[in-house]
């Protein structure tokens, strides 16, 4: 297991910021690999992936509040 880093290698918040970097660098290859542009082609294309699962399991299609 790596050693804790001492304050002098670990600038306030860095840790925190190098997670987000690694999250959003994730979720812009996760975007590219599913073909999508923006939340709402995802959110288009998940009412239209529960359509066709509703439609192949023959139950009606949860609705979102």
């Amino acid at each position: 297991m790596p050693e804790s880093p001492s304050a002098e290698g670990n600038p306030a918040g860095l840790y925190p910021l190098l997670e987000e970097l690694d999250r959003l660098e994730e979720l812009i290859e996760e975007m590219d690999d599913l073909g999508v542009n923006s939340r709402e082609e995802i959110e288009r294309r998940l009412a239209e992936v529960h359509d066709e699962v509703s439609q192949i399991t023959g139950e009606s299609p949860q609705q979102e509040p």
